[in-house]
């Protein structure tokens, strides 16, 4: 058999107990309270977001509002930054939650601006109205994906990802794995062709059925990206960006045309050895990320991408 092309088979990593202020690479397993906390930090993101959807009984410019998860983000940023052992994690996240922090948070309500649009959108877009087709951030984000990768912002400077990555931290050791999981992943594709859809029919004067489509997206986004906050403790903490959100799927779409590719093979080891399949990062110029000799604690250590890759290996 071909030694390049043999599968080796991964071994299980068992989640070992943690502190809530120490935080590596491979998942752990946290006390009840720290879940407790990121739960009750979920549920206000979620109370703020249907506040200012439906209910309406606060006007404040941070309380019970969309304001309200990026506050959320900071708080729990900041101690996602301290615990991590990880130094590339950790820059990572003092990038993504000054970028919340910042463009998410404090520029639309300091200095709310408008933001130039093409076609026909729902409202007038404020900066930064990445989500909003056919806004001046929206096509800059495609560029930039484009040209660097979807971990420009999926890793950097995605809100979505932030509350996931910083408040949902401790569930990380419940992701699914196996091969219904990776098959799984197949689902966001529903939401990325609806949302081409709503692409197009932006591009159109609305009508009601345009309005439908468009508000109904809205809709099933906003229930999806929230709803899914209450079942991280069984799904883990990135399971709406892995399999529901149509934004991710756009620019991972992208990001196999441009000049970066994160692309996930059967034939290497991957970042946790009991991962849903194993990821091999590769450059438009052929680079891998090596993995590295087993420990016998059952881990599996990436070795670093060649000199030449323009960005580190996916997580």
């Amino acid at each position: 058999m071909n030694p390049d092309t043999q599968q080796e088979p991964l071994l299980a990593y068992s989640a070992r107990p943690n502190t809530a202020a120490r935080q590596d690479t491979l998942p752990g397993r946290y006390r009840w309270w720290v879940m407790a906390i990121s739960m009750a930090a979920f549920s206000l993101a979620f109370v703020g977001w249907l506040n200012e959807s439906w209910l309406y009984l606060f006007e404040s410019p941070i309380w019970l509002n969309r304001y309200t998860e990026y506050a959320i983000i900071l708080a729990f940023g900041l101690w996602r930054i301290r615990a991590e052992q990880n130094p590339y994690t950790r820059k990572r996240l003092i990038i993504l939650v000054t970028v919340v922090t910042g463009f998410w948070w404090l520029i639309p309500w300091l200095m709310p601006m408008f933001e130039p649009y093409a076609g026909y959108v729902w409202s007038q877009p404020v900066f930064p109205a990445l989500h909003t087709p056919g806004t001046l951030t929206f096509f800059l984000t495609l560029l930039l994906v484009f040209l660097f990768g979807r971990r420009i912002i999926c890793g950097f400077g995605c809100p979505c990802v932030g509350v996931r990555e910083t408040v949902g931290f401790p569930f990380r050791r419940f992701s699914l794995r196996g091969d219904w999981a990776w098959r799984l992943r197949h689902t966001k594709w529903f939401f990325f062709i609806w949302y081409v859809g709503v692409m197009v029919a932006t591009q159109f004067p609305p009508n009601a059925w345009t309005a439908t489509l468009v508000g109904m997206f809205a809709l099933v986004v906003g229930l999806t990206y929230f709803g899914t906050f209450f079942i991280t403790p069984i799904t883990g903490n990135r399971f709406y960006c892995r399999y529901l959100c149509p934004f991710g799927a756009t620019f991972g779409l992208l990001n196999h045309a441009g000049f970066s590719a994160s692309r996930w093979t059967l034939n290497s080891a991957s970042t946790v050895g009991a991962a849903s399949r194993p990821a091999t990062w590769v450059s438009r110029c052929g680079n891998k990320a090596r993995p590295q000799a087993k420990s016998p604690a059952s881990r599996i250590v990436w070795a670093a991408p060649v000199a030449s890759s323009p960005v580190p290996p996916m997580r």
